[in-house]
């Protein structure tokens, strides 16, 4: 079966299925949740297994496979094939230049992301603590879901299906930029707004450079794992004393912005280099698998990419406006809960 190209209108469904999907989960879960504590007649006990590792890692598990669903029904049943796949080959060089980015990226994202959780919290915000990983099952499954479910499932929606559709009548930043916004409010999480925004930059250059969404998902998993150890080890509660001890506020944001600026800058070199072996090991595997006389014709004429707008591309943002608008909703919702539901 000859696949389509992803269009701007599908890539923009894919990702509104996705909020639903993630709507739908929680809204089960919440149902279920305030259904458990009527009939137990309002037992601590339903607190405590809702705010456990293995029920809130659970949750995140449903979520990602209602992510992996949506893009199977909507991209692979469909009949169309993402300019961003797995499929897509790249320089082996670009997997390892994609483990650095995902640890370089935290470094980099890290003293602006506490910067912003500080503000966040001056309005009264409370940030939820993360669940304690206290048994060997727990920490299996977090793993699982945090370095394996999440960045699989959401690099499909984020980067395969989304920046696939954007691009196909916008440009590099555009379309970076949309898919950013897009994954950091889906997160729903106020604290951590910055860095998932942040780091969906990086996301969307690396898939766009490699067209490989092996590529991001990989940046991902590090980056989560990097994550981890600041949260559960000592490493994340010096580099906090560092940042939000600083004598003034003027002082920790000048700080933080020259930490960001020298990171950032090995972030863009990461990526220069990733285009440039990218490059070479694209022209290689296409002339590979043709005769010598075509060569020369077939460097000619690559890359070529059309320029047409899609008639659906109106439509498309559409969809996308909606369905940002509703993370967006639910972003607020979770930063006045934050605010007055914990006061309360």
């Amino acid at each position: 079966m000859l696949k389509k190209e992803l269009n701007p209108i599908t890539g923009a469904r894919a990702y509104l299925f996705a909020v639903t999907a993630n709507l739908a989960v929680q809204i089960f879960v919440a149902v279920v949740l305030a259904a458990a504590t009527v009939l137990s007649g309002g037992s601590a006990l339903n607190v405590d297994i809702a705010e456990s590792a293995p029920f809130n890692f659970s949750v995140m598990l449903l979520i990602q496979a209602g992510f992996t669903l949506v893009y199977y029904l909507v991209v692979n049943r469909g009949g169309f094939h993402p300019l961003i796949c797995f499929k897509n080959k790249t320089s082996p060089l670009n997997y390892i230049f994609a483990v650095i980015l995902g640890f370089v990226s935290i470094l980099a994202f890290y003293p602006l992301t506490l910067l912003f959780s500080g503000l966040i919290e001056k309005t009264g915000y409370t940030i939820s603590a993360l669940s304690d990983m206290k048994t060997p099952f727990d920490f299996i499954l977090g793993i699982f879901v945090l370095l394996i479910a999440a960045p699989f499932g959401e690099e499909l929606i984020f980067r395969s299906a989304l920046i696939s559709g954007i691009k196909k009548d916008s440009g590099y930043i555009k379309a970076v930029l949309l898919s950013a916004l897009a994954f950091c409010f889906m997160h729903m999480s106020p604290s951590q707004t910055m860095y998932q925004f942040l780091l969906g930059i990086v996301l969307g250059f690396a898939a766009l450079i490699t067209r490989s969404v092996a590529v991001p998902m990989i940046i991902h998993s590090v980056s989560n794992l990097t994550a981890l150890l600041l949260d559960y080890t000592a490493l994340g509660n010096f580099a906090e004393k560092i940042v939000l001890g600083m004598p003034s506020d003027f002082i920790a944001v000048l700080t933080g912005t020259g930490f960001t600026a020298v990171f950032g800058a090995i972030i863009v070199l990461i990526l220069f280099l990733m285009k440039k072996f990218h490059a070479k090991t694209t022209v290689n595997l296409k002339l590979e698998s043709l005769p010598l006389a075509e060569n020369e014709q077939m460097r000619q004429e690559m890359p070529k990419e059309s320029k047409e707008k899609d008639p659906s591309s109106k439509q498309a943002r559409f969809i996308y406006f909606a369905a940002l608008g509703i993370c967006i909703i639910m972003w607020i919702v979770s930063l006045l809960t934050g605010i007055f539901g914990k006061a309360a």
